[in-house]
C-alpha cells in the first residue's frame, strides 16, 4: 500500500502543472469580439467604442475560458453591470446577434492646453492644420472655450467608401472597416479598412527631455517647451494614392520627408 501510494505521488509530481490563462482573451477572439458588435458596445442607445470583454457562458469565476461564443464586447460601464447581473445571457446572446446594433460614437477623453503632434517623422507644436490635402484638413486641432486642444482627423480615399472622421474629439462615423480598436484606457485608436487604407492615432506622456531623445534619438528643437509634454503621434495610409505617414517618416507620392520641425505655423503640410 505505501509503495503503491508513494508511485502515485511520483506519477504526480510528473505531470506538468496546468497555468491559469489571463483575462485577456487572444488577439483573434478580440477581433472577433469586436467586429460582432460593430465596434462599439451593443447595449441600446450606447455605442461607446471603447471595448472590454465580459466572459458569461460560463461566467469567468465558473470556468476561466475565452471562447468567443460565450463572450461579449461591451464597454466598461455596461461590463461592470453586466457582472453585476444586469442582462441575462439571452440579452447578451440578441446583443451579440446584431439585435441592438448601434452606430459607433464617443470621444477622444485626451484633451491639453498644448501637445506636440508627430506625424510623418516631423514634429509640430502649436500648429492647427498639421496635414491637409487640396486644402482640406486631414489632421486638424480647434481650441475649445477653455483652450483645450480638440483633435479633428478625416481620413480620405479613392475607393469612395466612408471612412473614419473625429471632429472636435468626437467620432462622427467610421464607415465599414476590418478592425477598429480603441483599448478602455483612451490613449489608442487604430481603423483598418479592405483596400488599405488605414489610421492609428496614439497619446503619449513624455516626462522629460532624455525621453524624448531616447524615444526620437534627437533631442526637442526648442529649448522653451515645457517637460512634460503630451505627444500625439498618427500613423496615417491612403492606399492608391501613396500617401504613408508613421512617425518614423513620410512617403508622398515616392519621395521620403523625415525629421521636419513646425511651431506657430497655420500649416504643417499642405498637398495639392
Amino acid at each position: 500500500m505505501a509503495q503503491r501510494g508513494a508511485q502515485a505521488r511520483t506519477a504526480q509530481r510528473g505531470k506538468p502543472k496546468r497555468r491559469p490563462i489571463g483575462r485577456t482573451p487572444p488577439v483573434s477572439v478580440i477581433r472577433a469580439l469586436r467586429e460582432e458588435v460593430g465596434f462599439g458596445c451593443p447595449v441600446p442607445s450606447c455605442g461607446n467604442p471603447y471595448l472590454s470583454w465580459h466572459h458569461f457562458d460560463p461566467p469567468w469565476h465558473v470556468k476561466q475560458h475565452h471562447h468567443p461564443t460565450g463572450m461579449i464586447a461591451l464597454c466598461l460601464t455596461h461590463h461592470r453591470q453586466a457582472d453585476a447581473g444586469a442582462f441575462t445571457s439571452e440579452q447578451l446572446r440578441q446583443f451579440k446577434a446584431g439585435d441592438n446594433a448601434n452606430e459607433v460614437r464617443g470621444r477622444l477623453e485626451w484633451m491639453r492646453q498644448s501637445l506636440l503632434a508627430v506625424v510623418g517623422g516631423s514634429f509640430y507644436y502649436e500648429v492647427p492644420k498639421v496635414i491637409q490635402l487640396g486644402g482640406r484638413p486631414l489632421v486638424w486641432f480647434e481650441r475649445d472655450e477653455h483652450g483645450y486642444m480638440l483633435l479633428g482627423v478625416r481620413l480620405p480615399t479613392l475607393s469612395g467608401q466612408p471612412r473614419v472622421r473625429v471632429t472636435r474629439n468626437f467620432f462622427e462615423h467610421i464607415g465599414t472597416p476590418e478592425d477598429f480598436e480603441c483599448p478602455p484606457n483612451g490613449r489608442l485608436l487604430r481603423v483598418r479598412y479592405a483596400d488599405g487604407d488605414s489610421l492609428a492615432i496614439e497619446f503619449l506622456n513624455c516626462e522629460s527631455t532624455e525621453a524624448f531623445r531616447e524615444r526620437y534619438q534627437q533631442p526637442l528643437a526648442w529649448n522653451d517647451v515645457a517637460f512634460p509634454l503630451t505627444l500625439l503621434e498618427i500613423n496615417l495610409n491612403i492606399a492608391g494614392r501613396r500617401l504613408t505617414f508613421t512617425p518614423d517618416g513620410a512617403e508622398i507620392m515616392g519621395n521620403r520627408l523625415v525629421r521636419g520641425w513646425s511651431r506657430n505655423s497655420n500649416v504643417g503640410i499642405s498637398l495639392d
